[in-house]
């Protein structure tokens, strides 16, 4: 069984905008894509329905917006098996079986389009300013990619093995193998570096020791394909500048989390994987410095997308919404029946 988690489906990374919104609908019951423009409601429609739910006691999955944390791209009603998600741009995605099993919800429809006709020169220039602002986020993190590997070291790797087959020894074998769930812990958005690792204080953390410029990519890699040979569920947290490499795992079943973060500040620890790092304080420093800009960048970005709403929420039929929220509910109560 998965519990709720909240974390990121998709993170402005080294690549630029990076998606792992397959794993919030992939092998659902059903899924709502939600489709409309910026303002006309997404967010706030998945917030009730997630909070009716879980007034129900049903295990709900959030997943923020990398842009404006305080956003909802998608939910995930773990206990029902079923999720809605933001399926307009940079994460555009339809239904593989409309009706049987994927249902789009089109907020546009409640839009006064001939209102806009008006604006297009104005919402075309603004759209522009908004996608060069993610381009500069996404070179100044690759350019911290690019400082942080310089200053990496050399792996023990029979130790980091001789560590993950110890934690996998706990895994109970279930005789099949288990697909994981991929997500991001953490982000750099508009507000900074946003990391959910302390949502974990409850179970047995364990913190992999990771000096400036090392990953525990290695080591949770081996933890994560003992535990999905022998069908434990997990859900894997990439890094939220390099998606290539693995930085958290969460194993519910074995009530286990493993990350490669200081953040959480956990109890158990694994130590003296790395060795011989080239890390300096000028490379911190510049490291550092590339990360601010990657903020100023997303905060512009941030603000411009605020601006864009407001072409469009003044000409949307909120009211309309009802409509729709109530579809989404007796879904919703159908399959709860």
């Amino acid at each position: 069984m998965h519990y709720g988690i909240r974390c990121f489906a998709g993170a402005n990374t080294a690549q630029g905008f990076y998606s792992c919104f397959d794993s919030i609908f992939t092998s659902r019951k059903r899924t709502f894509y939600i489709k409309g423009a910026p303002g006309v409601g997404k967010s706030g429609l998945m917030k009730r329905i997630a909070q009716r739910q879980a007034s129900f006691g049903h295990e709900i999955s959030y997943f923020h917006c990398s842009s404006d944390p305080d956003s909802l791209d998608g939910i995930i009603d773990e206990t029902l098996n079923a999720a809605m998600l933001d399926a307009t741009a940079p994460h555009s995605y339809d239904p593989l079986y409309p009706g049987a099993s994927g249902t789009i919800l089109s907020l546009g429809d409640s839009l006064n389009e001939t209102a806009l006709e008006g604006d297009i020169k104005e919402i075309a220039s603004v759209s522009k300013e908004i996608s060069d602002a993610f381009q500069s986020a996404a070179k100044y993190l690759s350019a911290s990619l690019f400082i942080r590997k310089n200053a990496g070291g050399e792996t023990d790797v029979l130790r980091a093995r001789k560590y993950a087959e110890e934690i996998a020894s706990a895994f109970e074998n279930h005789f099949f193998l288990s697909r994981p769930r991929r997500f991001f812990l953490s982000a750099h958005t508009a507000k900074g570096l946003i990391d959910f690792s302390d949502q974990f204080s409850n179970v047995t953390a364990i913190e992999i020791e990771t000096p400036f410029g090392e990953s525990a990519d290695l080591l949770l890699r081996i933890v994560l394909e003992k535990a999905c040979m022998n069908g434990v569920e997990c859900t894997v947290f990439l890094d939220p500048i390099d998606p290539e490499i693995l930085s958290a795992l969460y194993i519910p079943e074995a009530s286990m989390f493993l990350t490669g973060s200081s953040q959480l500040h956990a109890k158990h620890r694994i130590t003296g994987i790395f060795e011989n790092g080239k890390d300096t304080a000028e490379d911190r420093e510049l490291f550092d410095l590339l990360v601010q800009k990657t903020h100023a960048s997303l905060e512009k970005a941030k603000k411009l997308h605020d601006d864009l709403e407001r072409y469009y929420t003044p000409r949307m039929d909120f009211s309309r919404l009802v409509e729709t929220e109530a579809r989404v509910l007796k879904t919703l109560d159908h399959m709860n029946a």
